[in-house]
C-alpha cells in the first residue's frame, strides 16, 4: 500500500479514536459521579438511622448531658431546666454532623460557615461587600452604643472584646477551630478553609479566605470598635490562617483584667 492510499485510512483511524475518546471520557466521569452519589446515599441512610435512634430519647439525652456539664463545672442546679428536648436535639445535630466525613470532615459550625460563605459570595458578585460592612455597623449601633457608654463609665475595656465576640455570637463561627482569649485579645483560626475548598471545586465560590479577611472581617470589626469607642486591631492575613483581634484601649495600662480563658480542640 502506497503512502497516498494509506493516508485516508490513517486519518479515518484517528477520527474514530478521537470520537471514541470523546464519548468514553464523559461516560467515565458519569460513572465516577454515580459512584460518589451512591456512597453519599448510603452514608445518608446511616445518618438518618442514627438520628432517628437518638431522637427517640432526645429529652433524656439533653437532661443527662446537662447534669454532666454541671458536675464538670462544679455548679449546682440544672443548666437546661425545661429545655431538655431542645438541648438534646442540639447535641444530636452535632453528633450527626460529626459523622459527615465525605468530601471533608464536617465540623459543628459547618452549617453556619456555609451560610456565611454563600452570603459573602453573593455580596462579592454584586459588588456589595463594602455596603455590607457599613450595614454591619448600622445594625449593631443600637446595641453597641449603649455598651460603649457603659465601657466609658466603668473603664472596663475588656467588655468591648466580649461585645464583639460573645454577644454578637462571633464565637459560633470559630468554635470548631478552638481559640485563646484574654481580657483584651482573641486568637482563632479562620474557619472557612474546608467548606470554601469543597465549594470552590464545585464552582460555588470565587472568594478566597484572604479576601474575606481583608475586605469583610477587618473593616467590620474596626467598625464595631468605632461604635464601642475603642480601637480594634486585627492582624493581617497570614499563611497559617491565625487571626488575632485586640482591643487597644485609651488607658490600656489600667485595663481591668479578667481570668485568661483558653480552649483547645
Amino acid at each position: 500500500m502506497n503512502a497516498r492510499n494509506s493516508l485516508p485510512i490513517l486519518i479515518g483511524l484517528l477520527l474514530v479514536n478521537s470520537l471514541y475518546t470523546a464519548h468514553a471520557a464523559p461516560d467515565a466521569e458519569q460513572a465516577r459521579m454515580i459512584a460518589i452519589m451512591q456512597q453519599m446515599d448510603t452514608a445518608s441512610a446511616k445518618l438518618v438511622a442514627l438520628e432517628n435512634a437518638l431522637l427517640t430519647n432526645q429529652s433524656e439525652i439533653g437532661a443527662a448531658v446537662g447534669v454532666l456539664l454541671a458536675e464538670e463545672a462544679g455548679v449546682s442546679g440544672d443548666l437546661v431546666a425545661g429545655r431538655e428536648a431542645e438541648f438534646g436535639r442540639a447535641i444530636i445535630n452535632t453528633v450527626r454532623t460529626f459523622q459527615m466525613t465525605w468530601s471533608y470532615e464536617h465540623r459543628a459550625n459547618d452549617a453556619l460557615v456555609k451560610r456565611d460563605l454563600e452570603w459573602l459570595e453573593y455580596l462579592k458578585r454584586k459588588g456589595l461587600l463594602a455596603d455590607a460592612v457599613r450595614h454591619e455597623s448600622e445594625i449593631k449601633t443600637p446595641l453597641f452604643v449603649k455598651r460603649g457608654e457603659w465601657i466609658k463609665q466603668t473603664g472596663n475595656y475588656a467588655l468591648a472584646l466580649d461585645s464583639i465576640t460573645d454577644v454578637s455570637c462571633f464565637r459560633d463561627m470559630v468554635v470548631a477551630s478552638g481559640f485563646t482569649k484574654t481580657s483584651t485579645a482573641l486568637t482563632y483560626k479562620s474557619p472557612y478553609t474546608e467548606v470554601l475548598a469543597a465549594g470552590t471545586k464545585r464552582g460555588m465560590f470565587t472568594l478566597t479566605e484572604q479576601e474575606i479577611h481583608e475586605q469583610f472581617t477587618i473593616p467590620t470589626l474596626k467598625g464595631y470598635g468605632k461604635i464601642l469607642g475603642v480601637e480594634v486591631d486585627v492582624t493581617p492575613w497570614q499563611a497559617d490562617r491565625m487571626i488575632t483581634i485586640s482591643i487597644v484601649a485609651p488607658d490600656a495600662e489600667d485595663l481591668p483584667l479578667q481570668s485568661s480563658l483558653q480552649t483547645t480542640e
